[in-house]
């Protein structure tokens, strides 16, 4: 325990208020003198101390002013410093540290400065307020060790000796200033202090220096933003403490003390010396001089209302109008025009409540459209109860207890800091770099054929210098045993034994797939059809190009251009104007194809559900989330300009897209695009669509060969999201359709939960909807046993992709526009016979799926 004793001097100066408060040096105790009115250091001053022109010894006693002080004690108290003792107590070995300031300076500069003067009556009386005894005796002390005689104080003398001791009251609140800012922690020096801008440069450049390895020789290189740094690892950065931010949220706990401590000395204090804005800050101080702290706390009082909310008690601090005490907004900015003509804009809220209830007072008699704007202030203060206990609070909007933390306010002032984009930030703080230049080499030296030495090599050095020089020995060695293993033909083979669990495993790492996504085929298709979908998404993609028959090209057009181009292609097997592409699309993309328009790219599962549905002259079609409109360009071609066809999506920079490729492809005039959610269009337009096409996000798992990332960017928890948009989507789209008119459902996936599950659970939610088999819109080894359209990828060697083409009953009577859920009892036989049909199969289907998997749907 350190014991630390002040005299009546002021700790700090006059505008440190905050000093008086022990409460801020914990673990310390502190004696402070009690202060008087008139015994503060500003009682020193040379404006409240005067001295006769000239005092004789025998005279001195009787010319000095009842009750002022005397110039010797005032030399004594204001020169000779307190001394400060450290004792480290925890640690019996280490010596006290012992800070002896009791000589001053300022004593021996004054001393010096009267060595002119001789020795007399009225000095003696300056050193002792008896004029003998002590003074006589520290005289002549002063006297042997100067060796001096002093004589009697003129004008010049009084003056300087009354600038030396004003000089010493100022240099001692510095000094004790600095003393205090030594002997405390950091936190507590911040707490109490504001920190200058040029004392954060400076230690965040020291702070910058250690973490970037600087050193007096070299530069340290920042690699990342200084700012990003600081930020929380959750949100990318480093966690390390913003020193600033710290010290505002530090200080920011004055405000929220000057709200709760009502009877606080230092709250007097305060506001006698700045005045009271309100009960819960003061004003704001623009003194350029003494005011320094508090008008730093006081300018963050916007940061701190921003984030607190009144609780009203009694009602005597809160403001009716001025204070956000209703849902954390105030009644001025709700009821603007009824507080201009408000009696008392300053009013309290116990000022406005009586025990009847509430009671407004107005300056004027109410207009009739004013009485409404009252009813409606009423009718927000409805069950507001108004006590007499309570008093009206302040609480913390960011904590369960409505108490302020200073460390919640540092970090919701993180939280409103700029931070990087969003990114999975363990891949950059928990570096898997080794791995990632492993599994680079390995793919070259197993699968590339390339020298082992060269690849060695390259990934040394690259580990070297993404990382650390000793991060290079560790790629090194395991690459040269792959080498060595590669060369006798012993590479260890991945077990594909145990337990499902296990093979899926051992699948996941042989094909480089994900382990759900493993498993999940396995459970519907097989293993053996799960091994070769893997296979197929790992091998090179194929291309396919459809022409573009909406300038009145063909397939055997396309197919003559590339022939001139020599780029190698054979005829699609199942559409006439799709060509399949037996090497990559550098070619085409450098002849100009795709810019000129002459063809687009699309894979022939696209172009197979385009065929079912069917758009035939003169029908009026929507598809429903279009962009990017590969098969919007290819419904609007066969459309030959009649008809009118609408693309709805909620991207708007893919709709731009779409229309640019619209003007190129020449068929902007049948296609309008319309920016909006599915979700919300559909409740309020009357349905006028023939054919409606919902071509429905999805995980895109028929599509893996193309997209090689999207295996490792899917989750298994995305498939359930995806499940329930696709039901809303389902059923938004639903309500576009007119009476018999045709839902067509397409996923780019081969999973059953995003295909045929969601089939069926429409079905059972509406009803007047019946499948439409697709036999006679594609070949027949398209179609499974329900009558959907699925592409297999390991069968037909096209992307996996689904349709189900859905008829509504011509039969169905609206009970208004644009309702979507009759009766039963509206529905017609045929539609009855065919949903009942569909039950039967149904059952028939779900029977046989418990003895075998349903590797033949797929």
């Amino acid at each position: 325990m350190e014991i630390w004793n002040f005299p009546a001097c002021s700790f700090f100066s006059d505008h440190h208020t905050h000093t008086i408060m022990p409460s801020l040096l914990s673990g310390r105790i502190l004696h402070f003198p009690k202060l008087s009115a008139t015994s503060s250091s500003e009682s020193y001053s040379s404006k409240q101390v005067k001295f006769p022109k000239k005092i004789s010894q025998n005279s001195a006693t009787s010319v000095r002013p009842a009750g002022k002080p005397s110039l010797a004690k005032m030399f004594t108290e204001t020169t000779i410093c307190p001394i400060y003792t450290l004792t480290d107590s925890g640690s019996p070995l280490r010596k006290t540290h012992k800070l002896n300031l009791e000589v001053s300076p300022h004593r021996a500069v004054s001393a010096v400065r009267l060595m002119r003067i001789e020795f007399g009556g009225a000095f003696a009386d300056l050193l002792n307020e008896q004029g003998k005894g002590s003074g006589d005796n520290e005289m002549g002390y002063v006297e042997r060790t100067l060796g001096f005689r002093t004589r009697d104080l003129d004008d010049r003398d009084l003056r300087l000796v009354t600038e030396v001791v004003g000089g010493t009251i100022r240099w001692r609140r510095y000094l004790d200033h600095l003393i205090l800012s030594l002997c405390h922690d950091e936190r507590t020096f911040r707490s109490m202090e504001p920190l200058l801008v040029q004392v954060v440069k400076k230690l965040d450049k020291l702070r910058r220096n250690f973490l970037w390895k600087s050193n007096k020789e070299g530069k340290g290189y920042n690699l990342v933003n200084w700012k990003n740094v600081l930020l929380s690892k959750e949100r990318g950065g480093l966690g390390i403490r913003y020193l600033r931010l710290q010290n505002e949220s530090l200080l920011m706990k004055w405000l929220w003390r000057y709200t709760e401590e009502d009877a606080a000395l230092w709250k007097e204090v305060i506001v006698a010396k700045y005045g009271g804005l309100n009960p819960w800050c003061t004003k704001i101080t623009s003194e350029p001089y003494g005011v320094g702290v508090w008008r730093t706390i006081r300018n963050l009082w916007p940061q701190m209302e921003g984030n607190v909310y009144i609780k009203v008690g009694n009602g005597n601090k809160t403001k009716f109008w001025k204070d956000g005490w209703i849902d954390q907004t105030s009644l001025r900015e709700l009821f603007l025009d009824l507080f201009l003509i408000c009696e008392n804009p300053d009013a309290r809220v116990s000022d406005c409540w009586t025990e009847q209830g509430w009671n407004i007072s107005l300056r004027r008699l109410l207009n009739d459209w004013e009485v409404e704007r009252v009813a409606a202030v009423l009718e927000k203060l409805a069950g507001m109860i108004i006590t007499t206990t309570a008093t009206d609070k302040i609480l913390w909007k960011h904590s369960k207890d409505g108490v302020f933390s200073v460390n919640n306010a540092y970090k919701r002032g993180l939280m409103g800091m700029t931070g990087p984009p969003k990114y999975n930030w363990n891949y950059f703080w928990k570096s898997d770099i080794p791995t990632k230049i492993l599994r680079i080499g390995f793919y070259e030296i197993t699968k590339l054929d390339m020298p082992p030495y060269a690849v060695v090599d390259e990934s040394v050095r690259l580990a070297k210098v993404a990382l650390r020089p000793g991060a290079g020995n560790l790629v090194n060695g395991i690459l040269r045993k792959l080498a060595v293993l590669k060369e006798s033909d012993s590479l260890p083979a991945v077990e594909v034994d145990g337990d499902d669990r296990q093979q899926a495993r051992g699948l996941a790492t042989l094909y480089s797939h994900p382990v759900w996504m493993v498993r999940r085929w396995t459970k519907y298709f097989g293993q053996d059809t799960a091994i070769k979908l893997m296979t197929w998404n790992n091998s090179y993609p194929s291309f396919s190009l459809r022409a573009n028959t909406g300038k009145g090209l063909t397939g055997a057009d396309l197919v003559s251009r590339l022939k001139m181009l020599k780029v190698p292609h054979e005829p699609s097997l199942y559409l006439d104007d799709f060509v399949r592409l037996k090497t990559g699309m550098q070619n085409v993309i450098q002849a100009g194809l795709l810019k000129e328009g002459f063809c687009a790219v699309q894979d022939e599962s696209a172009g197979l559900v385009v065929s079912i549905v069917d758009p035939q002259p003169g029908e009026n079609i929507i598809d429903c989330c279009a962009a990017p409109g590969g098969k919007t360009l290819f419904m609007a071609s066969r459309l030959n300009g009649q008809g009118k066809l609408f693309a709805v999506d909620i991207n708007e920079g893919r709709l731009r897209i779409l229309r640019e490729t619209a003007k190129l492809h020449q068929v902007i005039d049948v296609i309008s695009t319309i920016h909006s959610d599915l979700r919300t269009f559909s409740t309020d337009k009357v349905v006028e669509w023939d054919k409606v096409l919902l071509d429905a996000p999805c995980s895109g798992l028929g599509v893996l060969s193309k997209r090689a990332d999207l295996r490792w960017n899917r989750r298994l928890e995305d498939m359930e999201q995806l499940k329930h948009l696709q039901d809303e989507l389902l059923d938004s789209a639903s309500r576009l359709v007119k009476p018999g008119g045709v839902l067509i459902y397409s996923t780019c996936s081969i999973d059953p939960e995003e295909n045929e599950e969601r089939i069926e659970a429409f079905l059972l939610r509406h009803p007047e909807f019946y499948i439409d088999p697709v036999n006679k819109y594609v070949p027949e080894n398209f179609v499974t046993n329900r009558g959907f359209y699925m592409s297999n990828p390991v069968k037909h060697e096209l992307d996996g992709a689904f349709a189900a083409r859905l008829h509504e009953s011509p039969d169905r009577l609206l009970s208004q526009v644009g309702h979507s859920k009759p009766c039963m009892q509206q529905f017609s036989l045929q539609a009855i016979i065919i949903r009942a049909q569909f039950l039967k199969d149904e059952m028939q289907r779900r029977h046989a799926v418990c003895s075998r998997p349903r590797e033949s749907e797929v």
